[in-house]
């Protein structure tokens, strides 16, 4: 089970939760829609889609009008962990934009 404090704690970016639709595109299945549960400028967390995913099985998350290169780093009771695969920097200006305006719609 993993415990999240600073020592075993590993992200370098700063998850914000969150209830969004998106898409999940991974390499040989249908892409599906999947609820994200978090997002940082380094990875999301998503719903696990029907059907499962696997560790290590890489694709593309779509948020919006972002495409995102995923890797699935992390499955546990439903939900996906998802690492961002050098998303270029239009895909990172996005992913900021995104992350400002749930910042304000919480603020708000």
């Amino acid at each position: 089970m993993r415990t999240s404090t600073e020592d075993v704690d590993r992200r370098a970016h700063e998850r914000t939760p969150l209830s969004r639709a998106a898409r999940l595109e991974l390499a040989g299945r249908a892409a599906v829609a999947v609820n994200l549960l978090d997002l940082s400028e380094g990875g999301a967390g998503v719903a696990a889609p029907e059907g499962g995913v696997a560790v290590g099985q890489r694709g593309t998350l779509v948020i919006g009008t972002a495409v995102v290169p995923v890797r699935v780093a992390a499955v546990q009771e439903g939900r996906a962990g998802l690492v961002f695969d050098a998303p270029n920097p239009a895909t990172q200006a996005a992913l900021r934009g995104l992350l400002a305006e749930e910042g304000r719609a919480r603020a708000a």
